[in-house]
């Protein structure tokens, strides 16, 4: 069983509120590894114009975040 099925499972057994309670921790869970994946580029491109750090994230996603025809 993987990881994400369990906590699915285990999901599954929470009453209503508990289950809003979980969404609302993963939803922030989910925006600070935003925050933390934006703050460090910034830490390493920060000599980059804003538009030169998005060309350059665009370029990333687009050749480096596909494997085997998968987007990740």
């Amino acid at each position: 069983m993987t990881a994400l099925t369990a906590i699915i499972e285990e999901l599954k057994l929470l009453p209503p509120k508990k289950r809003e309670e979980a969404a609302t921790f993963i939803h922030g869970l989910r925006i600070a590894s935003e925050a933390e994946k934006k703050a460090a580029f910034d830490d390493i491109f920060g000599w980059m114009s804003s538009e030169e750090a998005d060309q350059y994230e665009q370029a990333i996603e687009e050749s480096c975040g596909r494997i085997g025809g998968k987007s990740f």
